[in-house]
């Protein structure tokens, strides 16, 4: 049921501009750092929100479409601050005002961040799996939480996405124990904590991407017989549609055999694959995906189903020079280099992260980088931004590191009784 905003309501004449008015501000009772802000114009304009706590106007709201009413939703602001706003109207700016926001709802974990140089959001799970809670979450770049929402649901949570229509977020609850299982969901969530849909797919995994249409691929596990009349484990991708229709799109025994491709673990001889973690190659139309048990990530072309290659593993089509990584999580390919979490190839007491000179045409990997942290021996993440530092997600070690392009820390968070699932970072979650 969607719960009705209702405090801190501003109703203000504009003082300056002249087409900008009535403009109301209502803090979210739900979620108390989201903040609607509506407005209305005498004839047909555009018009978006400058904001920002402390008295800025640093960050900007998407542009409303050509109307007389407008509203947008000013989120990412921290808890029980003061933030100023700032409607313009076909580029001229109204009143400067200010509005407070809220507590945020629930059991609030403890964040404690150090150093300077973060400068994305990161929306992620907080997790303490022996307690059963699940956070879905939005952090700040100064590392403060700046959205919460406590899942309702029996399952874990490993990702969240902010929807790409800017409508909210969207989640997946997946895996009892580490198995797949049945009861497995997509939920999307407005900014304040809503349910807008959710959608029931049995035998989800870890991981999901969401396309332009809205439309959510995700990891699920396959049961197959393996020709000698044992039931083996493997993984699909199912597509789920708005509507919440599910279609299978692919399966590991389309690209790989069990005999070339062997699953690696032998504490599981029934679970082949295990794919844990994916990505969407927007340039290339295709998912790239990562089978823990198999020591290797895969290419794999949206419209043919084909594996274009495969990265690690006995099986795998590309050469690597170097080190190699075993039981990896996330990975991150940027340009000519891929950057894989390597869960266990530092030894007993580390994790790393190794970085490969890649050239996917020519099928050649050369390790040319790592970066060893503290062991996290299920989940870890690892991204590349733009200016060539380095966020690691060491994730039950219930730490987040930005590196320099020397392997030297700049920023950290560290986290009080919660783990930390996959991140997905972002310049600012209200403005995709």
């Amino acid at each position: 049921m969607r719960a009705v905003a209702s405090l801190a309501l501003v109703s203000l004449a504009a003082c300056g501009g002249a087409a900008e008015q009535d403009v109301q501000a209502t803090v979210s009772d739900t979620m108390g750092t989201v903040v609607r802000v509506a407005w209305t114009t005498k004839k047909e304009t555009t018009g978006h929100v400058a904001f920002g706590a402390d008295g800025a106007l640093d960050r900007t709201t998407v542009t409303t479409a050509a109307g007389t009413e407008h509203e947008v939703w000013l989120v990412g602001l921290p808890p029980e601050a003061d933030v100023a706003y700032q409607v313009v109207v076909d580029g001229e700016a109204g009143e400067e005002r200010t509005v407070t926001t809220e507590a945020l709802p629930g059991d609030v974990p403890t964040l404690t961040a150090q150093g300077s140089g973060q400068d994305h959001f990161m929306a992620v799970p907080l997790l303490d799996i022996q307690a059963g809670i699940r956070q879905p979450a939005i952090i700040d770049p100064q590392g403060r939480i700046v959205w919460l929402y406590t899942d309702p649901y029996d399952l874990e949570v490993f990702r969240v996405h902010v929807a790409l229509d800017g409508s909210g977020i969207v989640y997946s609850s997946v895996l009892a124990g580490g198995d797949a299982a049945e009861g497995s969901k997509i939920v999307r969530l407005d900014w304040e904590g809503n349910e807008l849909a959710t959608h029931d797919v049995d035998y989800l995994v870890h991981d999901f991407v969401e396309l332009d249409d809205g439309t959510i691929v995700s990891l699920a596990a396959l049961f197959q017989d393996d020709g000698e009349g044992n039931e083996l484990e493997g993984n699909k991708l199912v597509s789920v549609a708005p509507d919440g229709t599910a279609t299978d799109i692919w399966n590991t025994w389309d690209c790989f055999d069990p005999k070339t491709h062997p699953n690696l673990n032998d504490a599981r001889p029934d679970e082949w694959t295990h794919a844990n973690a994916m990505d969407y190659d927007a340039e290339r139309d295709a998912f790239v995906l990562g089978f823990l048990n198999c020591n290797m990530v895969a290419h794999v072309d949206r419209q043919t189903g084909e594996c274009d290659w495969s990265l690690g593993g006995p099986g795998g089509s590309v050469t690597i020079d170097g080190s190699r990584f075993r039981r990896q999580h996330q990975f991150h390919w940027t340009g000519d280099s891929f950057l894989v979490f390597d869960n266990q190839g530092a030894g007993e007491d580390n994790s790393r992260v190794i970085e490969y000179d890649f050239d996917p045409d020519a099928q050649t990997a050369t390790m040319v980088n790592s970066f060893l942290g503290p062991r996290s021996p299920i989940l870890g993440d690892v991204y590349r931004f733009d200016d060539g530092d380095t966020q690691v997600v060491w994730s039950v070690a219930r730490q987040v590191q930005r590196l320099d392009s020397n392997g030297d820390e700049v920023w950290r968070l560290d986290a009080d009784g919660r783990d930390f699932g996959f991140a997905e970072l972002l310049p600012d979650p209200g403005n995709l």
